[in-house]
């Protein structure tokens, strides 16, 4: 017992008293508009969400991305409770500016789900629901104005795939789905 105490408090001296060897890995609490493709100029409601990703010294990186944008399509009064999530897995490419890689755009591309929903709830006209294969891509900046905690945004193409041949194989190809998201948000850089 006494012996894994130290090594939890060796482990946690090395996180905090060295920071220039730190890993860049980093969270960001995003909020964004939709507009484009298939969202409803009406409602406006933010896309809200987070952003886990790892960008080092090199210009190559990733992140996990997972939105969620309520009323969607349309106010609820009209077809009832809506919304869009999106789960995605992206590849991040982007040069670090300045010292300490204070200012990075980035391009970034991946794959992963887009979830709509319309209805659902007992008074509701609609129960529909879909699970898509997504890809999305884009452009973006991260800016730290301290070693950890900066400003970062983006806007990114959103588009579901599908396999219109229901038959043997996989035959995926651009579905009907897509949109077009600016988030931005605080980075925290750990």
């Amino acid at each position: 017992m006494h012996v894994k105490k130290v090594l939890l408090m060796a482990l946690l001296s090395a996180v905090l008293v060295a920071p220039s060897a730190r890993a860049d890995w980093f969270v960001s609490p995003l909020i964004g508009v939709n507009f484009g493709g298939d969202t409803n100029d009406e409602s406006r409601k933010p896309p809200m969400g987070v952003s886990l990703g790892y960008m080092g010294a090199g210009v190559i990186g990733f992140e996990t991305t997972f939105l969620y944008t309520p009323q969607f399509f349309n106010d609820s009064d009209l077809i009832g409770d809506n919304n869009v999530m999106s789960w995605m897995g992206n590849l991040i490419v982007g040069a670090p500016i300045g010292d300490e890689r204070q200012i990075r755009p980035y391009v970034s591309g991946g794959v992963g789900v887009l979830r709509s929903r319309i209805g659902g709830d007992a008074d509701d006209l609609f129960d529909i629901s879909r699970n898509d294969f997504g890809v999305n891509a884009g452009v973006g900046v991260m800016g730290f104005f301290t070693p950890n905690v900066g400003l970062r945004g983006d806007v990114r193409y959103f588009r579901s795939l599908s396999d219109d041949d229901q038959g043997e194989g996989v035959d995926l190809d651009f579905g009907s789905f897509d949109f077009w998201q600016a988030t931005a948000g605080i980075a925290f850089r750990f």
